[in-house]
């Protein structure tokens, strides 16, 4: 596969492309592709670069009319990752752009966390070690997983991936997603049920869909209402699905037992968020997906997928 410096350049404002593993940028060079890295955040030096660009590997940042108007040579936009809520599609459909990603990458790594998360909170290992380091010392009698019920929203491969690791704690699982074939309920044992009757049930519930206008503000404050007072709530997906005043409110008083949360609507989370003072809440910065297996097959699937549309709209 061959392509030319003078008309592929290539820029990554991705936060995790080339940045762990040089094997993405060794396979764009080798292609005969210029390749420039910027810094998350840095909008000065991404409007620098993307008037002279043919392909973008994006990070968080809107991709959109606005700022691909700065951009009239750019053939392709790819995400090193899922999600793709940051893409104005219409438009880039409309200005004949392609679009990449990467489904499916980081579903184990995000899995892992998840139930991490799940783990930390039922057993109160953050609470422990908190009562530690203020000179108590004693038994946090936490919660046990098995026999427990996991709801999991969204049942595609994260949401298969945490079904798998939540049966080895001896954990059953219900599903709500409208897409789910019988073939995928039957392959993970699990049940599907509506989202209100889930939320009835679940001891845990972990929520694994992409955000899109169906999916905004899904879980609300009556949603959360349904929740049994001792349920716990995991998101991993994109913050915009959790409406986060109704999730603060309900674990200040006490309406369901705790939270984790490494998605938000704004991000990085602002220092004056009122969930950084509410209790019970774990909070991350969006690192769910890196892990250094995951980051090396997802990068190198990225370089992959760009090169070979490029090579297509040549």
């Amino acid at each position: 596969m061959t392509a030319s410096p003078a008309t592929n350049r290539v820029i990554s404002s991705s936060p995790t492309f080339g940045r762990y593993s040089e094997e993405p940028l060794e396979l764009l060079r080798a292609a005969g592709c210029s390749v420039q890295l910027i810094d998350r955040g840095d909008t000065h030096a991404l409007m620098q670069a993307l008037p002279d660009a043919t392909a973008w590997i994006a990070g968080f940042e809107p991709v959109d009319e606005t700022t691909l108007a700065h951009a009239p040579n750019i053939k392709v936009v790819a995400k090193c990752g899922a999600g793709m809520d940051n893409f104005d599609l219409r438009y880039l459909k409309e200005r004949g752009i392609a679009t990449v990603n990467v489904p499916g990458g980081n579903a184990r790594p995000v899995a892992e966390y998840t139930v991490g998360q799940i783990v930390a909170l039922a057993r109160g290992i953050l609470a422990n070690d908190q009562s530690v380091r203020a000179g108590k010392w004693g038994p946090t009698i936490g919660r046990g997983l098995d026999g427990r019920t996991l709801g999991i929203v969204g049942f595609g491969a994260i949401g298969q991936e945490v079904a798998k690791l939540a049966t080895v704690f001896g954990m059953s699982v219900i599903v709500t997603d409208p897409l789910v074939g019988q073939a995928a309920l039957d392959a993970h044992s699990v049940q599907a049920v509506a989202l209100d009757e889930l939320l009835e049930k679940a001891d845990v519930v972990s929520i694994h869909v992409p955000l899109a206008e169906t999916t905004r503000n899904l879980i609300g404050e009556a949603e959360l209402a349904m929740m049994a007072p001792h349920a716990l709530l995991i998101n991993n997906s994109r913050g915009g699905i959790l409406d986060e005043r109704a999730l603060a409110a309900a674990l200040t008083a006490g309406t369901i037992a705790g939270a984790a949360l490494d998605v938000f609507e704004q991000e990085p989370l602002p220092k004056d968020s009122p969930l950084l003072s509410v209790p019970r809440l774990v909070l991350s910065s969006h690192t769910a997906g890196y892990s250094d297996s995951a980051l090396a097959v997802v990068t190198r699937r990225c370089a992959e997928s760009v090169l070979e549309t490029l090579k297509a709209t040549h």
